[in-house]
């Protein structure tokens, strides 16, 4: 009885709430920069195809154009939204006149991570469209926008560091680590559980994003594309504020930790 009480028992110096949040941030900003330098070398690797519409301290500089880019069609069709709910949104784009063109590029670090067309008509409708262009101002269809792997790489690097190590690069710096049952190692499936309920949602919403994208995934008005859109600020918005009443309300232990079978003690 006394040794069973004891491994349920908290162990001495288990990770505070503070020392945690501020592991999560720093993890957090380490794995945003690794992506966003995937995204400017990818970026110019592919030509454009593999992009990153938003990310932390980017600039978006937008000039006027003289002309439509090259491919573009009233008749886009947009990705992630039927033909009948685009035809609703739109109307009858047989009448769109063109009147203001914007010519937008986003740049991290003077580096450039996409480049989009706005094509809008002012004067009747108020239509307009966003459409992304490669570098010779020509509409195309990235295969695949970084935004959306955000969420997942936040559940493969931590789950991997965690399992393996027992650390991240955050709770190394705020001296915690990840301890399984009787103070082992958590091994590769307690981590992965961990982090599956911490960075799920954000990964989940990523998958629906590039299936919008690549249309296997098309909804009957425009939730897939605001789903595609907004996941990363509904993934790192609503959610992390739940995590952390969750982590206060519940101190030592939350309940993901309890879930996985595993503590966050220090190291």
């Amino acid at each position: 009885m006394t040794n069973t009480l004891e491994r349920l028992s908290v162990p001495t110096g288990e990770g505070n709430v503070w020392r945690r949040i501020g592991a999560l941030v720093i993890d957090w900003a380490v794995i945003a920069a690794g992506v966003c330098v995937c995204a400017a070398v990818a970026y110019g690797l592919s030509g454009g195809q593999i992009r990153m519409a938003q990310a932390p301290l980017s600039v978006t500089d937008c000039v006027a154009a003289t002309a439509v880019p090259e491919g573009f069609d009233p008749n886009y069709r947009i990705p992630g939204v039927s033909q009948e709910a685009q035809a609703r949104i739109l109307g009858d784009v047989s009448t769109f006149q063109a009147d203001v063109i914007s010519d937008c590029r986003t740049r991290i670090m003077g580096s450039e991570i996409d480049r989009s067309a706005t094509i809008a008509e002012t004067s009747q409708a108020q239509r307009y469209f966003i459409l992304p262009v490669d570098r010779d101002f020509r509409v195309t269809r990235p295969w695949l926008y970084l935004d959306h792997v955000f969420g997942l790489a936040m559940l493969l690097v931590l789950t991997l560091l965690e399992g393996t190590t027992g650390t991240t690069f955050g709770k190394r710096v705020a001296g915690l680590r990840v301890r399984g049952r009787n103070d082992g190692r958590a091994g590769l499936g307690r981590a992965l559980v961990r982090n599956l309920v911490i960075w799920g949602p954000g990964a989940a919403l990523g998958l629906i994003g590039i299936a919008s994208n690549h249309d296997l995934l098309v909804l009957g008005d425009m939730t897939g594309v605001a789903i595609g859109t907004t996941g990363l600020a509904i993934a790192f918005g609503l959610w992390p504020l739940a995590l952390l009443v969750g982590l206060i309300a519940s101190g030592a232990r939350p309940f993901w930790d309890q879930i996985a079978g595993v503590r966050v003690v220090r190291a």
